[in-house]
């Protein structure tokens, strides 16, 4: 239990303010591989991030962005960071695979999983509801 503190306190890396009117009341945060070195990312930043268009950090470490699986949690993200509807972004991300041959990123069912997965992976980012 002490070791997934100290994760998850080395991992928060950027709390998004709500959107106004937007049915989630609860924060998104952001989160990173603490041993990636990235402590600042602005919106911009994980908007080219989760669109596949920046895949590597300033170190050359290959970027593993992680999704969400739950609807809310992820429509907050899309809406808020991205700017799309869910559906546009699906819709992007299939596009790009067919013709570019770029994966989406990967998805987790829960917020356990996504700190697990980030945790393991040094290039790991992702996002959850702030508890």
């Amino acid at each position: 239990m002490r070791k997934i503190k100290r994760i998850i306190g080395g991992l928060l890396l950027v709390v998004l303010s709500l959107v106004p009117g937007f049915a989630y009341t609860q924060e998104i945060v952001v989160i990173v591989n603490s041993s990636n070195g990235k402590d600042n990312l602005s919106k911009a930043e994980l908007r080219e991030i989760f669109m596949g268009k920046t895949a590597f950090w300033d170190s050359n470490l290959k970027i593993v962005p992680i999704n969400q699986t739950e609807e809310k949690i992820v429509s907050k993200f899309i809406n808020t960071i991205i700017g799309l509807p869910p559906e546009v972004y699906k819709n992007y991300w299939v596009k790009k695979l067919f013709q570019e041959g770029v994966m989406p990123p990967g998805q987790k069912g829960t917020s356990q999983e996504v700190i697990s997965a980030i945790s393991g992976n040094t290039g790991g980012i992702g996002y959850l509801l702030k508890s």
